[in-house]
Order: C-alpha cells, then structure tokens, then sequence
C-alpha cells in the first residue's frame, strides 16, 4: 500500500475539479439539440445540473454517447425519463436498459450534427463566458506547487478549451495532457502513463483527482491512487462504489489533506 508521504506527483482533472463548466456543457447540449430540432425537448427535460450530472455517469461523459442517448430517448418520447434515472444508485445501467431498447430511433447523420454543433458551442469565442474556476482552485493549486510538489493535469478535453479558460494558471502545472495528447480517453490510464513517463515518477507514486467514475477507472488502469471530488459531474452514491481513495469536496480540501499528510 503507497503512503501519502510517498506520493511525488498530483494530478488534476479540469472539468468539476478546476473548472465548472456545468452551464458550458448545458448550452453545448442545447445547441446540440436545436441542430436536429430537439431543442424544446431537452430544455424542459433537464436543468443545468441534471446535464452536469448525467455526464458524470460513466459512458455517458463522451459527448456522443450523451448526445446520442437523449436523441433516442427523445424521438421514443422518453427523455424526461433520464433526469429521474440520474440519481438512482445503478444510473448508469439503467439509462443503458432504456436506450438500448429506442435505439431504432437513432440516426447517424443526425447524431454527427449534434455532435458538430456541441463542439462548435464548446470551442466558440464567447463560450469562456460561460466557465469559472472554483472558488479558490488556483491559490490551492499554486500553494500545492510552492509546497515542491510536482503537480500535471490529465483531462479529455480539447487543448484548446484548457489554454482558453486556465490561462495564467497553466505554467504553474509541470505537465499537461490534453485529448490531443493520448490515442485512448479516460477511463483508459494512457494520460497518466504519459505524465508518469514524462515526469519520471512512477504511477503508483501519483495521486490523481477527479469528480467522475471515469476519473477514478482511470487512476486505477494506470496504478495510480484515485481521489475524487463532489465539486462537479459525479454524485456521491455513484463515486462510492467505485471505492477511491478518499472523496471530498472540493480541489481546496484535497490539497490542504495532501499538504497535511505530507508535513
């Protein structure tokens, strides 16, 4: 079993540890949605929470597999169905059940608009309006860097969107790994493997954060230690399950317990 006082590197997820991009993903989703005229359905089927949620759930924080799923669900008249399925302790399978049997419904080419229209929202010039670093994320991280501990980010989001919306904060990481950096998105530990192969520090001697059940599938393919946050996508009964090492609030809370452990 590693030790906080062997733990060499932290690694971050960007979206629900250091960004809340919630109203980000839930205007990409709409935009999504008026692409294939379903923008009325999804607007009075989900707030921007139940969005920020359901993207938490495992599969369904690819971009396509959610947008896919409420096309389905909507064209079968089922998509108010999702936001009850959400928070139920088995969300993941049971949203799974029910599109499996609208999948008829779904048309690829539809799904490509979607899919374009979301990215197009996402990497637009006015869409950094939309995200915010939490409330003390950049002095936490900062003071995790000036402790000597070597800090990186691992996120499947574009590159693009990092730069954008981190800003000054990005020098202060060691290593930054993007989608356009790994073959494999998260739940696969490639990011990591790359941080560990770059830093030259071995996984099982990094800690990494994250606020989805994905984050923590993650950490553990890589050997790394999983901690997760409540600040974003995850819910509490889903990130459990999943057993990580520890589960707080917030990237403040994380940061004050690694410092504490390490001193």
């Amino acid at each position: 079993m590693v030790l906080m006082d062997d733990i060499r590197l932290v690694a971050f997820d960007v979206d629900g540890v250091i960004r809340d991009a919630s109203r980000l993903f839930y205007e990409c989703h709409m935009k999504a949605a008026q692409a294939v005229g379903l923008q009325e359905d999804l607007s009075s089927s989900f707030g921007v929470k139940d969005i920020w949620h359901f993207k938490g759930l495992g599969r369904f924080n690819n971009k396509r597999e959610s947008l896919s799923a409420i096309y389905a669900m909507a064209k079968a008249g089922r998509l108010r169905d999702i936001r009850e399925l959400i928070y139920r302790n088995d969300a993941e399978k049971e949203i799974s059940e029910v599109i499996a049997s609208c999948s008829a419904y779904v048309v690829s080419g539809d799904i490509d608009r979607m899919v374009d229209a979301y990215v197009g929202e996402a990497t637009s010039n006015y869409a950094h309006r939309l995200v915010s670093l939490y409330p003390g994320a950049a002095k936490a991280i900062r003071r995790l860097k000036d402790s000597g501990m070597r800090i990186a980010i691992v996120s499947n989001s574009d590159i693009m969107t990092i730069e954008r919306d981190l800003r000054d904060l990005l020098p202060v990481f060691d290593h930054v790994v993007s989608s356009k950096d790994v073959k494999e998105l998260k739940p696969s530990g490639e990011g990591l493997r790359l941080v560990a192969g770059a830093s030259g520090i071995e996984p099982k001697r990094m800690l990494y954060v994250g606020d989805t059940v994905v984050d923590i599938k993650a950490a553990n393919d890589a050997g790394c230690m999983p901690v997760s946050v409540l600040s974003g996508m995850g819910l509490r009964q889903h990130l459990e399950r999943e057993r990580p090492a520890r589960i707080f609030d917030g990237i403040a809370d994380v940061v004050e317990w690694v410092l504490g452990r390490k001193t």
